[in-house]
């Protein structure tokens, strides 16, 4: 198989350099769940970029080529068009005498800052994750509706937004342009290929012991008194003998009960299965992603999704994409 060594481009306060220019070394670009996607960029020591300090706005883009993806392009000339792959701002500037390290996190980040007090009455969890997130909202989809939800300034925006993706089973990370990405876990987008002795240089798959979910029931009595009895509070939410479930404050009816308990079903039969794959670069894979390993020795692997993704670019070893897995819902794997 063939490693691409696509050309990137950096943009660092509205100034954009091609790599070449900006005399990049290596670039790592981090991504996954929960947390803010993190990039490390190194460059030779006179870099054009020397001048970046914490706090400036930076981009990462990768321009694939129409040749395959070689890097034969001349300096700030690209054969195809660019895919943007991180935008965030410059945490840390470390130098050396051989070489400048820029470390960045997501636009996100300022989430974890931000801090809000505010209540909203009979909202979608999307809507109210689009108006904490304000203009950093960039793909948010989430149909439970609450009837009440209250946030204050005691915790984090970005807290927040993790409680909810919890309350709505779906999974908060980063879009590529830095914004807030809110999808639903079980949202099928399409099952990328990737064969054996073409795409993959390497894989690591793990058969797990099933876990026992824990499912949730509603505190308030919309479901059997009517929608606007749903701050009547249910004496016994759970029922004498019944199964360990949460009992979250914002769960006023049945139907966002079993919602809840539906996705802790799926998330522990997704984590039955569980591993790590080596590609040659894909930089459209992000977490969330869905991909099927095909023609393995023991058998296509079905259908996985993509948990985490690391992206590595370098001049020896071109680009090489990482990405930790966990099965479809109904678990699978090679051989099953």
């Amino acid at each position: 198989m063939s490693i691409v060594k696509p050309n990137a481009s950096i943009t660092l306060d509205g100034e954009t350099l091609s790599a070449a220019e900006a005399g990049l070394v290596s670039a790592r670009v981090e991504l996954g769940f929960n947390t803010h996607d993190r990039v490390e960029l190194y460059f030779w020591s006179q870099s054009k970029l020397a001048s970046a300090a914490p706090g400036s706005e930076l981009s990462l883009s990768l321009n694939l080529g129409e040749d395959g993806g070689l890097l034969t392009s001349a300096p700030g000339l690209g054969g195809g068009d660019e895919d943007a792959l991180w935008t965030g701002t410059v945490q840390s500037v470390q130098s050396g005498s051989d070489f400048l390290k820029l470390t960045g996190l997501a636009s996100t980040v300022s989430l974890s800052d931000n801090r809000r007090s505010q209540t909203w009455e009979d909202m979608s969890v999307g809507d109210i994750v689009s108006d904490l997130a304000g203009d950093l909202s960039s793909e948010v989809e989430a149909d439970l509706t609450l009837s009440y939800y209250s946030v204050d300034n005691t915790r984090s925006v970005w807290s927040y937004l993790y409680e909810l993706a919890q309350l709505a089973g779906a999974e908060l990370s980063c879009a590529a342009d830095g914004g807030v990405r809110f999808i639903l876990a079980s949202k099928d987008s399409g099952t990328s290929e990737l064969h054996y002795g073409a795409d993959i240089i390497d894989w690591r798959l793990s058969r797990n012991v099933a876990l026992t979910p824990i499912a949730a029931a509603e505190h308030g009595a919309a479901s059997s008194a009517g929608s606007e009895k749903w701050h009547w509070l249910a004496h016994d939410p759970v029922g004498a003998g019944g199964e360990p479930a949460k009992v979250p404050a914002a769960f006023h009816s049945r139907d966002a009960a079993s919602s809840f308990s539906d996705a802790a079903v799926a998330r522990a039969e997704r984590a039955q299965l569980s591993g790590e794959v080596w590609l040659g670069g894909r930089s459209e894979l992000r977490p969330g992603s869905w991909i099927e390993l095909k023609g393995l020795p023991e058998g296509d692997s079905g259908p996985l999704r993509v948990k985490a993704v690391t992206h590595q670019l370098d001049g020896e070893n071109g680009f090489i994409t990482a990405l930790s897995v966990e099965g479809g819902n109904g678990g699978g794997g090679p051989g099953l």
